[in-house]
């Protein structure tokens, strides 16, 4: 992908989702850290080589997507975490045209998990790419991962895409884009 030096738009965006699983915070927080290729898959990923992609659950570990033959991508960095309770990931995100962005992963538990998930990103993104990103991690999350910790489903890497889903956006749910001077 090439860079368009003659266009400079700045913009940020913050995505918020609350998604409430029927599964305790242990197995989502493995679901996420472990088992990520289980549910995480096309055409969320950077190629269709893809044959992993890992979240490493440690402070400044990694998350990435491997190729084979030593290639891959990084996504981010692990910059805080605590087991079964939260995780953040910064960094480009495989987006293009992003300067920096943040993915944050809250659990609540009680009966059930509650998922409080926000992506903040910062750069060359348009209101498309924003719209693009929102229907992605409704897919990503309250249909793929929900299948994945509430009956083993898996949607991920060598597995095939899930059946067409409405949106399950929740009320809760918060998109904002905003172009700073335009």
């Amino acid at each position: 992908m090439s860079y368009d030096f003659d266009k400079d738009q700045l913009a940020l965006f913050k995505i918020h989702k609350k998604i409430i699983l029927n599964c305790t915070a242990d197995t989502l927080f493995e679901a996420i850290t472990k088992h990520t290729s289980a549910w995480w898959g096309q055409p969320y990923l950077q190629s269709k080589e893809a044959q992993d992609i890992i979240i490493e659950p440690r402070l400044f570990g990694k998350m990435y997507e491997v190729w084979g033959n030593d290639e891959g991508a990084e996504w981010g960095r692990v910059v805080g975490f605590k087991r079964n309770t939260f995780l953040e990931i910064e960094g480009r995100l495989a987006m293009p045209g992003a300067v920096s962005g943040v993915l944050y992963f809250n659990m609540e538990t009680e009966k059930v998990t509650t998922l409080r998930f926000a992506h903040y990103a910062l750069g060359d993104i348009n209101q498309s790419q924003v719209e693009s990103f929102n229907e992605g991690w409704t897919n990503l999350l309250d249909v793929r991962l929900r299948a994945f910790v509430e009956q083993g489903a898996r949607y991920g890497i060598g597995h095939p895409a899930p059946p067409s889903q409405a949106s399950n956006q929740q009320e809760e749910d918060v998109i904002h884009f905003e172009m700073p001077n335009q």
